[in-house]
């Protein structure tokens, strides 16, 4: 008689590499491992994926024009920007822990700004950050096809340790996202 245990096992073992495989998914321009840009709202709430609550629209109309849905136990930190039920950027969080979500070469938040610079040399542009001037920068990609872009914002975390003799302020990662090129642009959000 063959045992229950080894009959479920096969389930089990597929549904724990389906759990752990999410943080080990890395960020390109098209997706986040199984999420795909372009996705319907449905499409990604059958991976995990919930409407953000309390959000600021007028009416459905507005909703279903710019929303986000997040909070997948598997995906902590991701948020993913909905825009006429399409997936149209993925977000990586501010206050993610370091290393749980890189991006396809793998940049992460924590990283210095050096640091990125040296994984993308000279297909990254480096321009002010819209509310830190001097103290952060947006750090951008686009795809060859123009299409899509990835964003990595940076701060100066501890000026103390880096006003050495007039050095300029050491910035690091502190979020990212990427997508269709438009709605990487966005600053706030939706906005």
């Amino acid at each position: 008689m063959i045992s229950p245990f080894r009959l479920i096992w096969p389930i089990l073992a597929a549904i724990l590499l389906i759990g752990n495989s999410a943080p080990n998914a890395r960020l390109t321009f098209e997706g986040l491992g199984p999420i795909r840009i372009g996705m319907t709202v449905k499409q990604v709430e059958a991976i995990g994926f919930a409407l953000t609550t309390g959000g600021p629209w007028s009416d459905e109309e507005e909703k279903f024009q710019c929303h986000y849905l997040d909070s997948a136990p598997n995906y902590p930190d991701i948020a993913l920007m909905m825009n006429k039920d399409r997936l149209v950027r993925i977000d990586v969080a501010f206050g993610s822990a370091p290393g749980r979500w890189k991006s396809l070469s793998g940049a992460m938040i924590g990283m210095s700004e050096q640091d990125v610079h040296a994984l993308y040399r000279d297909w990254l542009t480096i321009s002010p950050h819209p509310y830190l001037g001097d103290s952060g920068s947006y750090l951008s990609l686009t795809s060859s096809d123009d299409d899509h872009a990835m964003i990595f914002e940076t701060a100066a975390l501890d000026q103390a340790d880096t006003q050495i003799a007039g050095e300029k302020p050491r910035k690091y990662v502190t979020n990212f996202r990427a997508g269709l090129k438009d709605a990487v642009s966005y600053i706030e959000g939706c906005a």
